[in-house]
Order: structure tokens, then C-alpha cells, then sequence
């Protein structure tokens, strides 16, 4: 069972952790020189913005969400 938690943590970190854990840094590096301390309250409303947008599309169309997340 230990080795299973190990093997479990290093994928999540691997795998997890860059698919949207680190987007913040991204988003400062893109943002930070335009918008200044600004930045942030930009990239939060943008990135809860299209969670919203995904939420709703697998709740009214799975389907089609999930082909377009494929796709993606």
C-alpha cells in the first residue's frame, strides 16, 4: 500500500500539478507587464470565467464538451 501512495504522489505532481497548478505563473508572465499589480484580478475573473464556461457545458452538453475537451 506505501508504494501505491508513492507512485499515486509522483504522478499527481508530475502530471497534476502542470496541467493547471502552475497557470498563475503564466498568467503573471503574460499580464504582470501590461496591467501591473493588476494582473491578478484580470487573470482570476478570465480563468473562473471559463471554468464557469466548462462547468455549464458539461451539465447542458457533456458530449459535445467532452469532444471539444479531446480535441482541445
Amino acid at each position: 500500500m506505501p508504494l501505491q501512495a508513492i507512485a499515486f504522489v509522483c504522478l499527481v505532481a508530475l502530471v497534476g500539478m502542470p496541467h493547471g497548478g502552475l497557470d498563475h505563473r503564466f498568467g503573471r508572465l503574460f499580464l504582470r507587464p501590461k496591467f501591473g499589480r493588476h494582473w491578478v484580478m484580470l487573470f482570476a475573473t478570465g480563468y473562473l470565467g471559463i471554468m464557469m464556461l466548462v462547468l455549464l457545458g458539461w451539465l447542458v452538453m457533456p458530449l459535445v464538451t467532452l469532444a471539444g475537451f479531446v480535441m482541445l
